[in-house]
């Protein structure tokens, strides 16, 4: 932060803001990576595809005037990056026979058969170097994105992930008229284990409560853990009676398997049914909370819902 003065007044420039062109920059590098993970795979192939068949062109077009070569690896990253190393190499092999074509046996600047052949295999081995570098950047990218995105103690999602998924999911109930569940639950006696037995037979409830959760959840749904004993579950496409299965199933399961390892831990459950919902994903979550305060302040290990929406 620096300060300089106009008319006596003094103005204050914080030195560390990015510039204009630099957010604009980011800006336009978010939406073209927004842009490729909307894509399908086939649009992929035929988006690298195309970028093979534009620079083997342009490289037969100028012949020796001008070298193409790096533009190859673009292709050749994509389609690795955004669909696997397989992929890539089969880019790679047809990259490298492009290339070749484009280059080496073009009228009168066409080398002898063994000439061309070294070098596409040179060409290839340039390109499945990219292939390899590539899928282990993206390997580290997904597992340090997982890591973000995952409760460390009891693998389920974090609270950045659950409500990620859940704007997208509300977003998704909004456009489609579908119905969309959440259901946010609180552990009742937690702290008692905690002070009583201690904290290693605290994380060993909140493993087991995930353990639970995941037995009666399907494969769309996810189960989050908000932060110490409070948990969250996002069930797509489920009205208010499929929900109500879930969560009492869950709430069941609970209380037989945390009590029978001598663990008095039950659940309390706020079970919001939306339907086409225009609200906020802050309100929603607000509307969960407080009808799992309900539940807590009935008595309990109870179930408590709502819905909302036509």
């Amino acid at each position: 932060m620096c300060s300089s003065f106009v008319s006596g007044v003094p103005i204050f420039i914080d030195m560390n803001a990015p510039s204009r062109r630099g957010r604009k920059r980011r800006s336009w590098r978010r939406q073209v990576v927004a842009w490729l993970e909307d894509r399908s795979q086939r649009e992929i192939w035929l988006l690298a595809l195309g970028c093979v068949t534009l620079f083997g062109a342009g490289d037969y077009a100028i012949r020796r005037q001008l070298e193409l070569s790096v533009l190859y690896v673009l292709p050749v990253g994509l389609i690795t990056y955004y669909i696997g190393r397989r992929d890539g190499a089969l880019v790679s092999l047809l990259a490298a026979v492009v290339w070749t074509w484009a280059k080496d046996s073009a009228g009168d600047l066409r080398l002898p058969t063994a000439v061309m052949v070294f070098n596409s295999m040179a060409r290839l081995a340039t390109f499945l170097v990219v292939v390899v570098l590539v899928d282990a950047l993206r390997a580290a990218f997904e597992g340090e994105r997982e890591l973000a995105l995952t409760d460390g103690l009891t693998g389920a999602a974090n609270q950045r992930a659950f409500l990620e998924r859940a704007e997208q999911e509300l977003a998704r109930s909004k456009r489609y008229r579908r119905p969309l569940t959440l259901i946010h639950f609180d552990l009742d006696g937690f702290k008692g284990v905690n002070d009583r037995l201690g904290h290693e037979a605290g994380d060993e409830v909140l493993v087991a409560v995930v353990e639970q959760a995941g037995r009666v959840l399907r494969r769309s749904d996810i189960v989050a853990r908000l932060g110490g004993d409070e948990f969250a579950l996002l069930l797509p496409e489920t009205d208010q009676a499929g929900a109500k299965v879930v969560a009492e199933k869950l709430r069941s399961a609970l209380e037989e398997s945390l009590l029978a390892r001598g663990w008095p831990v039950t659940g309390s459950f706020g079970i919001l049914t939306c339907l086409g919902v225009a609200d906020s994903l802050t309100v929603v979550m607000h509307q969960a909370d407080q009808l799992m305060y309900q539940s807590k302040s009935a008595g309990k290990n109870r179930l408590s819902f709502q819905v909302i929406g036509p």
